[in-house]
């Protein structure tokens, strides 16, 4: 009797499936609404499900600096963002069902990270919620809050898994190589091809305007926005791993052919602060790889001062928007492009002397991400003086010390300073005491995190968008070296743990 109701699965498959296609098939007639995307997108989560399970980790790591943001998920946040939230899901469930499924974990470094998520947490709560309008809220603001949370969120998904050392070159490449995503709303509207259905997943909003309108005016001073990220992806990825002496090598020119092509697209993407983080990265590198004690400090001394003396003859023969990129050097620009870069200087100057005085009011209570959207119209109807309302309004400082204090008070500073530091301390020691074939990597990400870190104090930076920079840098090199190095023989239990998940790793990934 049992038996009886039993179907065959080439019937039950046809049950499912058939109503399913019809379905897709009748919301497939306008693919490009809205809702007909949500609906794709949720059916390929779906049937992706499986795929995700086992290969969370790396694509995780691949998309980290990928820049591919859904339009059609509400916020459009970025698809990394998205696998790390299923990502740390798995990675939760694993640990629940799997006794020997650990996370790596560096105590210093995640009671740092979650001390501040708890200071992120309270000043949210203290300024009337996170305020997302996704969420029906009326207020503005919550997409920065959740960035936040899943810059935490992506570190502890990150630091999940182990990468076998013979994997760390690919992995490491596909962190940083695929920052060369973003050139792909520029190549579409450079094709003249402005109605594409890639921009659902690649949005223009930071692309040239010819990504609209697919036409180009050449007396325009235009900027190329997808290759600030592409040239520093490129260049990242060059230094980790093969680093300077690597680059350097006389049967292997074509790595500094590509190094020579990454500085050639920064000074075509027209930001001034991309050429300067560039610059103090590859300083501190070679600084860590003790070069400044060889000749070729003399020599790389002659290159800069040839290479300086050509640019100062010739830098107003250059294009205008190669000119604006070096106009903070002291070299002769077109008078369009000394005015563009002084203009840009002066009204951050003038935002920073208005906004210090309010920095006591929020020191011991931050003033949150939340937004009055009345205050933020009528902050963009404003002239004269108050040009730079707008960006206090929405916290868009400029400033990477700014854009933590006045939020989030001192005490995210604190916590933002005891993470780094103890993001320093491991990165140094796997510098000094990790193995020799991750030295490359271990000494770039070193020099990387604390270039970064001086060109968010000093130059540049806004907290919630870079937040995850700190994290992902951190975040790849634990899943590269595991724990501390200690100085004392770790527990037997504790070593067989370790193997156990290398090896399960390597069996998922071999």
């Amino acid at each position: 009797m049992a038996n009886a109701l039993q179907l065959p699965r080439a019937h039950l498959i046809a049950a499912l499936i058939l109503p399913l296609a019809v379905i897709l098939g009748y919301i497939l007639v306008d693919p490009l609404e809205p809702s007909s995307l949500t609906v794709l997108g949720l059916v390929l989560a779906a049937l992706a499900l499986p795929l995700m399970m086992r290969w969370y980790h790396p694509v995780l790591i691949f998309l980290w600096n990928a820049a591919i943001a859904p339009v059609f998920v509400p916020g459009s946040p970025y698809l990394w963002m998205l696998v790390a939230l299923v990502g740390f899901l798995i990675s939760v469930l694993n640990r629940s069902v799997n006794r020997n499924f650990r996370f790596i974990s560096v105590p210093s470094i995640n009671y740092a990270l979650l001390s501040l998520v708890v200071v992120v947490g309270v000043t949210a709560y203290f300024n009337g919620g996170i305020g997302s309008q996704i969420f029906g809220s009326s207020r503005y603001g919550g997409r920065r809050y959740f960035y936040t949370f899943l810059a935490v969120i992506g570190y502890f998904v990150l630091t999940s898994r182990r990468i076998p050392a013979h994997r760390a070159m690919l992995f490491t490449s596909l962190f940083f190589l695929s920052s060369l995503s973003a050139l792909v709303p520029d190549l579409l509207g450079l094709t003249g091809n402005s109605s594409s259905f890639l921009y659902q997943f690649f949005p223009p909003d930071f692309s040239t305007m010819q990504a609209l309108s697919g036409a180009m005016e050449s007396d325009i001073m235009f900027r190329i926005y997808g290759l600030t990220a592409s040239s520093i992806g490129l260049f990242f990825a060059l230094l980790a791993l093969y680093g300077i002496r690597g680059m350097l090598e006389w049967d292997k020119p074509w790595r500094a052919g590509l190094l020579v092509l990454a500085f050639v697209a920064c000074g075509y993407s027209g930001f001034r602060s991309i050429l300067i983080l560039m610059g103090l990265t590859f300083m501190v590198q070679f600084y860590f790889e003790g070069l400044h004690r060889t000749r070729l400090l003399a020599a790389f001394s002659g290159v800069l001062l040839l290479g300086g003396g050509l640019i100062l003859t010739q830098s107003e023969k250059l294009p205008l928007v190669v000119q604006r990129t070096i106009s903070f050097l002291p070299v002769n620009v077109n008078p369009t492009v000394k005015w563009s870069a002084d203009a840009s200087l002066k009204w951050r100057l003038d935002m920073w002397k208005a906004v210090l005085p309010e920095v006591p009011k929020h020191l011991l209570l931050g003033k949150g991400y939340s937004m009055d959207p009345t205050a933020l119209y009528f902050s963009g109807e404003t002239r004269g003086n108050s040009e730079f309302e707008w960006a206090v309004v929405t916290g868009d400082y400029h400033n990477g010390p700014l854009s933590l204090i006045m939020p989030f008070g001192i005490w995210g500073l604190i916590a933002f300073g005891w993470f780094c530091v103890a993001s320093l301390r491991y990165l140094y020691r796997n510098y000094k005491s990790g193995t020799s074939e991750l030295r490359p990597i271990n000494t770039f990400l070193l020099s990387y995190f604390a270039a970064r870190l001086a060109f968010f104090v000093i130059f540049f930076g806004g907290f919630w968008s870079d937040f995850c920079m700190f994290t992902g840098i951190i975040g790849l090199s634990i899943s590269l070296n595991g724990t501390e190095h200690a100085k004392v023989a770790k527990p037997e239990t504790e070593v067989l743990e370790e193997e156990f998940a290398d090896q399960a790793y390597r069996d998922d990934y071999a």
